[in-house]
């Protein structure tokens, strides 16, 4: 790395010397040729300072270390600073986070009282970045990641030498799920599990996790459970789920579902991996436009009725917009709920389902995952013609929900296996609601750039009929009045 050390001769400079043979000294920030440098070591201790009063022009040198900052953003800066300036100096380091490729790792700042432990600190933080900048790391079938997501899987993956990251699905979401493939000492390592994303996406999914999966589905899962089951990477966007892939990454249920029929699984991951959540009940009666509307979201009625036609099938949207206006109650308690359980963010591992991806994961409807899955798994695509995991087509579709509503089977066993099982939580009672919560569900794919419209389209009409059938009497309740303000 070419060096250069802002500030006079000191007994830092020699320190340093002995460390990084080669510095070069200069004695103004705007001699340094940025251009040709990737380490700025500036010395506050003396440098532009008014030994008899301490003062110094902060905002001028801010201005001005920013600028230079900004000609080589691949550059990296180490502060030395007296305690009059530790405050200053951290000040600077945050506003460098923003104009460095490197990031929150773009920059340091020793505060020791002395000059030995300052030598110190700027070599073991040399050694970090030179231990980033070498790491060998391959992308397969992924968006490249920003330098901030790179140093946060490198600050994940320690004492590995490579790895290897394989995009598991993907989507809408600027968030990425891979399989991680890293050797250390010429072996290889058992897979692991990593999201990367936004530093704040990242936490918000980790305090998902700690607040409501960690206890109530990880001890289901697994008798060991440990306290390093989940790593977090949080000032830049990475977190590992350990306790997924501790004997390797299985495939997802999407996949498996499209090779074999996997009820036994799917009874499982209703029946025992998310039972603890749908016992934790509190009893709600709210509105049934409200509850049209959690299924919907960021959809509309209004804006799905636009998007229906040109089709062949009968639209029920305007239905549907006057049901959301009457006086109607959804009696239904609430759970917490994964709130996206396609079949990527299920994994199938020796036999057993895992649950991953907890951005979503929060109070909601007690049928919000069972209709949300029963339609994710004929709809979401994460490509243009990507697979499925129910793969037919729209005349299949359309027979199987008419068998299905009729009292007849479903396309697979697996969609019969999740149906019974969201009657038997929530009871016969609960089957309009379910139909209504499919048929909105089906709506939002509207919206989804992958998904088959017309397959939505007929799963929302017959889920709709359905509806009809069973609880005709809901049309037929006062519409709710209107308050006019004006």
């Amino acid at each position: 790395m070419r060096t250069s050390f802002v500030g006079p001769t000191s007994q830092l400079l020699e320190q340093l010397e002995s460390i990084t043979p080669g510095i070069l000294c200069y004695e103004e920030l705007q001699s340094v040729p940025m251009l040709e440098t990737d380490v700025v070591i500036i010395d506050f201790y003396r440098y532009r300072l008014n030994t008899s009063n301490y003062e110094i022009d902060e905002r001028g040198l801010t201005d001005e270390l920013l600028g230079l900052a900004s000609l080589n953003p691949d550059a990296r800066w180490f502060l030395v600073c007296p305690p009059h300036m530790v405050s200053f100096g951290y000040r600077v380091c945050l506003r460098l986070v923003k104009l460095l490729n490197a990031g929150a790792d773009g920059s340091a700042l020793a505060e020791e009282a002395t000059i030995a432990d300052s030598a110190q600190k700027l070599a073991a933080w040399r050694e970090h970045v030179e231990r980033v900048d070498g790491f060998n790391l391959t992308l397969v079938d992924s968006r490249n990641l920003t330098s901030n997501e790179t140093r946060a899987v490198v600050e994940l993956l320690k004492n590995v030498e490579s790895a290897e990251l394989t995009a598991v699905g993907g989507g809408q979401s600027e968030a990425l799920t891979c399989v991680v493939r890293c050797m250390s000492g010429g072996a290889a390592l058992p897979p692991r599990l990593m999201k990367v994303g936004s530093a704040p996406a990242i936490r918000r999914e980790h305090q998902n996790y700690m607040d409501h999966a960690r206890w109530s589905l990880g001890n289901n899962r697994r008798p060991d459970h440990s306290d390093d089951d989940i790593w977090i990477c949080a000032d830049r966007g990475a977190l590992m789920f350990t306790f997924v892939a501790a004997g390797g990454v299985g495939e997802t249920l999407r996949d498996a579902m499209r090779a074999r029929d996997v009820s036994a699984q799917v009874t499982e991951l209703f029946g025992t991996v998310v039972r603890p959540w749908l016992d934790q009940r509190l009893d709600q009666s709210i509105p049934i436009g409200d509850f049209m509307k959690s299924f919907l979201q960021p959809l509309s009625l209004q804006r799905a009725d636009e998007m229906w036609n040109p089709s062949a099938v009968p639209n029920p949207v305007p239905e549907l917009i006057d049901l959301a206006t009457r006086v109607v109650r959804a009696d239904l308690p609430s759970t917490i709920t994964h709130g996206d359980l396609h079949g990527l963010n299920v994994l199938i591992q020796d036999g057993a389902p895992w649950l991953i991806d907890f951005y979503h994961t929060g109070r909601r409807t007690g049928v919000f995952d069972f209709a949300f899955a029963d339609v994710a798994w004929f709809l979401h695509r994460t490509a243009a013609h990507g697979p499925v995991a129910l793969e037919c087509t729209v005349e299949e579709c359309r027979a199987a929900e008419q068998s299905y509503a009729t009292g007849g089977a479903s396309l697979r066993p697996e969609l019969d296996t999740l149906r019974h099982a969201a009657l038997l939580v929530w009871g016969d009672d609960a089957q309009a609601l379910f139909q209504l919560a499919r048929a909105c569900a089906a709506l939002r794919h509207l919206h989804w750039p992958f998904a088959d419209y017309e397959k939505a389209k007929w799963i929302a009409h017959t889920a709709y009929e359905h509806v009809r059938v069973l609880r005709p009497d809901w049309w037929q309740a006062p519409v709710a009045p209107t308050i006019d303000f004006s």
